[in-house]
């Protein structure tokens, strides 16, 4: 990949032709028809699904109760959307995971959606290391002084032919980005929107950036935009299925730049990627 060493603004897409119109998620309608009584001070998610973002499930997160809209129809209040959490510790803090099973989105299925919330309030030292080097953190301590790491993923099959993995899926998930952290919120209205299915693009990671007078490698993952901190959908490209199956060597991705001389003028430049990982 190129090197690059200067403050700017980039905008990164694939050079392929699987783009499609993005959904306007910022806009999207939050209805909640129906919620169960809470036993704790509630918040919300709300996940997406498809090319079109029209099938909609809610996450409504009770202490260790997750309720999941898993059929879409905007009511929490049926026993079989009651997900009960077993403990988990990451990062030196406790928390949950939520096993949400399947999701069947029209026609598509997508597998094994699980949730995972995790108190950042005392990471261990070395978890508390790698996380101050991220921007998005320092956001998050400012902003809450009792955040929560939060992993929402899922299987998504792989509509297009793409390679070998035609019928396959791809895990997908969200967690923290260039933005930040992802966060349920405490009221449906300022939910985080989680886009599974939808195109992909590339973005920068969240420990990418650019540092004057020092070249370095520039960070970026492929998925779904979201809407909100961490709301960045991103495909897994190690286990298996290796990244390497379903995206084609022959392709390279486009970085846009902005920066800004000494002067103020804007200039921009467009790269391409020479080499990937």
């Amino acid at each position: 990949m190129r090197q690059l060493c200067l403050p700017v603004v980039a905008m990164m897409s694939l050079l392929c032709p699987f783009a499609a119109p993005a959904a306007d998620l910022a806009h999207i309608d939050r209805t909640i028809r129906k919620e169960p009584k809470y036993e704790h001070k509630v918040k919300y998610a709300l996940l997406v699904f498809g090319p079109e973002a029209k099938f909609k499930v809610w996450l409504a997160w009770d202490g260790d109760v997750l309720y999941v809209d898993k059929n879409g129809d905007g009511d929490l209040t049926g026993a079989d959307k009651r997900i009960v959490g077993e403990k988990r510790a990451l990062f030196g803090g406790d928390g949950y995971e939520f096993k949400a099973g399947d999701i069947t989105a029209g026609t598509q299925l997508y597998k094994n959606l699980e949730v995972t919330i995790t108190s950042l309030a005392h990471p261990d030292p070395v978890s508390l290391s790698q996380f101050e080097q991220e921007p998005g953190f320092l956001k998050l301590k400012e902003a809450n002084p009792d955040p929560w790491h939060c992993i929402i993923q899922v299987g998504v099959p792989v509509g297009r032919p793409v390679t070998k993995l035609t019928g396959q899926y791809v895990s997908h998930a969200a967690c923290r980005d260039a933005n930040g952290f992802l966060q349920f919120a405490a009221k449906p209205s300022d939910a985080p929107v989680i886009h599974f299915g939808g195109p992909w693009e590339v973005w920068p990671s969240d420990l990418a950036r650019f540092i004057i007078g020092r070249p370095d490698h520039f960070d970026a993952r492929i998925g779904t935009p979201g809407h909100g901190d961490g709301a960045f959908a991103m495909a897994y490209y190690f286990g298996s299925p290796d990244i390497g199956e379903y995206v084609p060597k022959t392709l390279r991705v486009l970085l846009e730049v902005e920066f800004h001389d000494k002067d103020g003028k804007t200039i921009s430049k467009r790269y391409v990627t020479e080499e990937r990982c």
